[in-house]
């Protein structure tokens, strides 16, 4: 493992904090690693890792090695508040410490064994492609795997519907990439893009590991369809159906539904991710402003997002200050709790508001995303109307979490509510 500062520093570090341990091996103490400014108990990322560093003496490289030590972030799945994860932090400089003056070194780690080597020529498409997603799969995080899983649910049953599943992997070829790509398009279900990543998939898969070279295969050289370039987009509801959608709520007694619309509509955040996995501490209504962490955050860089008046109504009638910060503000309690509610949980409970409103018959992709475009569209015109475009659209973007004002402005444009053709009243004759 390498260290991470230069030879230079490091001589300086060995000459001021190089220590022996009781069995005569060097050691440097442990220290702790952290930004202050980025986990901030007011104003930090609470997902930001701290870490401690210590050098032990390794016996088969015979010098120093640097380590580093995590466990001081989380208590099962919970991140650790500024104060208890300090807490931890000194316990655990003493116990490392100990450990060192103890005599403490690094030894060779047994190997771990190789995966099997599958002669996947012999095996049929179906089993190759199994055993290769579930040994890939293995080897990923979680996110990661997911997305060979979808991949698995979507191409066996198809190779299996073109009687590709059971012949033998030797004779598969890029062609059968290529009538599944043309399928999928015409099926219409999918997006290209989404289509377009099974296929890189099945590409990874095929040359990295089955091994092109075993395959004979070139797998990026299928001639694969040109795709357009437009892309499907979650319709967003008009201010008329926004209002026939909360009038059905309320007759349904759905107001845990309708909190939740409320909240995309006026913090912008993304249903699934920032939203469903929001927490109590992460609110903070004496500055009016919600924290995203990077954890959940689209591109992954935490930011903070302002509190309207209309949400901050129902964030004040929920009486956050009575929960612990680390619960989620949608739980499967209908009030905040432990447990996040499910990916399809508000899913389930639009769609059936969407059918009681009619809303479902008329063709058009109304999700839960649909109300974050609507509170985009809201936002801007609300904005644009008392003081201008450009400021407008820097709010916008701060609030969605894009990366720059041109993704803002592609965002707004493909909603039809910002146009290349607004500013040409402004033009004058001459």
């Amino acid at each position: 493992m390498k260290a991470s500062v230069s030879p230079q520093s490091f001589k300086r570090l060995l000459a001021k904090k190089l220590q022996k341990s009781v069995k005569g091996y060097p050691y440097i103490p442990p220290r702790i690693v952290h930004n202050l400014d980025k986990i901030h108990p007011r104003h930090g990322d609470i997902e930001y890792r701290w870490l401690i560093k210590y050098y032990a003496w390794d016996l088969d490289l015979q010098k120093l090695r640097l380590l580093r030590f995590y466990a001081i972030n989380k208590e099962g799945n919970r991140w650790l508040s500024f104060q208890d994860r300090m807490k931890r932090a000194r316990r655990a400089v003493i116990e490392i410490s100990k450990m060192l003056h103890d005599g403490y070194v690094v030894e060779r780690k047994i190997k771990k064994p190789k995966l099997p080597n599958y002669n996947y020529r012999n095996l049929t498409i179906e089993k190759a492609f199994l055993e290769a997603i579930e040994l890939k799969s293995a080897t990923l995080k979680r996110s990661s795997a997911k997305n060979f899983n979808a991949l698995k649910k979507i191409w066996i049953p198809w190779l299996t519907s073109k009687n590709y599943a059971n012949a033998k992997m030797s004779k598969f070829s890029p062609i059968i990439v290529q009538e599944f790509w043309e399928d999928e398009l015409k099926l219409g279900v999918r997006s290209n893009r989404t289509i377009k990543n099974y296929v890189g998939d099945i590409k990874h898969l095929v040359e990295s590991q089955m091994k092109k070279k075993d395959l004979s295969l070139k797998i990026h050289e299928i001639p694969l369809p040109t795709f357009s370039t437009e892309q499907r987009l979650h319709a967003a509801y008009n201010s008329e159906q926004m209002q026939l959608i909360k009038k059905a709520c309320l007759e349904t007694d759905n107001q845990y539904l309708l909190d939740y619309i409320t909240t995309v509509f006026y913090t912008l955040a993304r249903p699934k991710t920032e939203l469903r996995l929001m927490k109590v501490e992460q609110v903070d209504l004496n500055d009016n402003r919600i924290f995203i962490p990077s954890g959940s955050a689209k591109n992954k860089k935490g930011r903070w997002i302002d509190i309207y008046p209309p949400l901050k109504k129902v964030l004040i009638k929920w009486n956050l200050s009575q929960y612990p910060g680390d619960y989620y503000l949608f739980s499967i309690d209908q009030k905040p709790g432990l447990k996040p509610t499910g990916i399809n949980y508000f899913y389930k409970k639009n769609k059936k508001i969407l059918d009681y409103t009619g809303l479902s018959d008329l063709m058009m992709e109304y999700t839960l995303y649909g109300y974050k475009h609507s509170g985009a569209i809201n936002l801007y015109t609300s904005i644009q109307s008392k003081q201008n475009a450009s400021k407008a659209i820097r709010i916008v973007k701060n609030q969605c979490g894009h990366g720059s004002e041109k993704e803002t402005e592609i965002y707004l444009r493909s909603l039809n509510v910002l146009r290349l053709s607004d500013h040409f009243d402004n033009v004058k004759e001459f």
